[in-house]
């Protein structure tokens, strides 16, 4: 593997590393009681730290014995089971995109209010194309 290649791989990683924290964040000031909110982001900030700890001692081991293939597979079954606890925990979105535009629409949001807030990055339910997020400073800070 050339190192522009290994480099093109990292960079990808580092795109869908980029949004754990920040999510873990908005996941716990969404779904976290006040009193328990800097308990609830210690904790899943440690176990993401941990976890990257405990992957870079081990992933040399795997690889040493049982090949580059072994290292997928053994992170992907370790998944699993957080997979299972996070379904039977994680609370039900509460809307979808179109229930959000129908119900910002019955409570008498003007199409100009509307577009007020679209042109300022998006509301909740619209989408937003790549090139308006390369736009902004901000998606630049986290890249």
């Amino acid at each position: 593997m050339t190192l522009p290649a290994v480099l093109l791989a990292r960079m990808c990683v580092g795109l869908g590393e980029g949004v754990a924290l920040p999510s873990m964040s908005n996941m716990v000031a969404a779904h976290v009681p006040a009193s328990a909110k800097a308990r609830a982001l210690g904790m899943s900030f440690t176990g993401f730290h941990s976890g990257n700890l405990v992957g870079l001692v081990l992933s040399p081991l795997i690889l040493m014995r049982f090949g580059w293939q072994a290292l997928f597979y053994t992170f992907g079954l370790l998944g699993l089971p957080l997979l299972a606890v996070w379904l039977a925990v994680a609370p039900a979105p509460n809307r979808t995109a179109a229930d959000a535009t129908q119900h910002k629409h019955a409570d008498g949001l003007s199409s100009s209010s509307s577009s007020s807030s679209s042109s300022s990055g998006g509301s909740r339910g619209e989408a937003v194309s790549v090139w308006k997020l390369l736009s902004h400073r901000a998606t630049w800070a986290i890249i």
